[in-house]
C-alpha cells in the first residue's frame, strides 16, 4: 500500500493545510507582484477571454503551464488550463501534468496535450478524478469514446494545430474493487489534415 495511505488522518490533514497555506501565499505573491512574480498567472487569466478557463478563479502558473505546440506561423493561442508537475517518489522524480476538465470546445486542446506528450510508442495514462457532473453542475465533458470500435475525430483547423486527431475505443472495462472505477483504452492517432493519413500512433 503507498506511504501516502497508511497516513492518520490527522496527518493528511496537517499536510492538506500546509499545502493550501503555501498555495495562498503563492496566489497572492501573483496578485500583488503581477509579470514580475515567480507565480504570475497572467497567460492563464488572460485566456479567459478565449473561453479557454472552465472556472474564472483558477490558472495554471506561467512558470509550469503546458503550451500547445501549434502548426508554424501560427498566431493562435498556445494555452491549456494544464501543469507540469514533478512528484518525488523515494528520490525518483515522476513527470505528471495535471489539467482541468475539458469542456466541450477544449476537449481537442486535451487531445493535442496528450499527443505532444507522447513518445513514439508509448503508452500514456491519463486519471481522471473528478466525476462529469456534481450536484447538478457540469465538472468535466466527456471527452473519450467508451464504446468498442466508437471513434472520435478533431479537427485541427480551428486552433491551427498541426494535426487533426482519432480517438479509438479498443475496450472499458469496469474495475471491481473500486465502485464506479472504469479502465478504457483508447488509440490515439495524428492524421494529416489533408491526406487524413495517420502520421503518428
Amino acid at each position: 500500500m503507498p506511504h501516502f495511505l497508511q497516513q492518520s488522518g490527522r496527518d493528511i490533514t496537517a499536510k492538506f493545510h500546509n499545502i493550501k497555506l503555501l498555495e495562498d501565499q503563492r496566489v497572492h505573491d501573483a496578485l500583488v507582484n503581477k509579470e514580475s512574480s515567480k507565480w504570475s498567472m497572467i497567460v492563464g487569466q488572460r485566456a479567459s477571454k478565449i473561453n479557454r478557463n472552465r472556472y474564472s478563479n483558477v490558472f495554471p502558473f506561467d512558470n509550469n503551464r503546458v503550451k500547445l505546440a501549434l502548426a508554424p506561423g501560427s498566431t493562435k493561442s498556445d494555452y491549456i488550463n494544464a501543469s507540469h508537475i514533478t512528484v518525488d517518489l523515494n528520490d525518483t522524480p515522476r513527470q505528471y501534468i495535471a489539467a482541468q476538465g475539458p469542456e466541450e470546445q477544449t476537449v481537442s486542446h486535451f487531445w493535442q496535450m496528450v499527443l505532444q506528450q507522447t513518445a513514439e510508442g508509448s503508452e500514456v495514462a491519463i486519471a481522471m478524478v473528478t466525476p462529469l457532473a456534481e450536484n447538478g453542475i457540469d465538472k468535466c465533458f466527456k471527452y473519450w469514446p467508451d464504446t468498442l470500435s466508437q471513434v472520435v475525430e478533431l479537427s485541427s483547423e480551428p486552433d491551427d494545430f498541426e494535426h487533426d486527431l482519432r480517438i479509438e475505443c479498443l475496450g472499458c472495462h469496469e474495475l471491481g474493487d473500486i465502485e464506479g472505477t472504469f479502465y478504457t483504452m483508447l488509440k490515439l492517432d495524428a492524421l494529416d489534415p489533408e491526406t487524413k493519413e495517420v502520421v503518428k500512433s
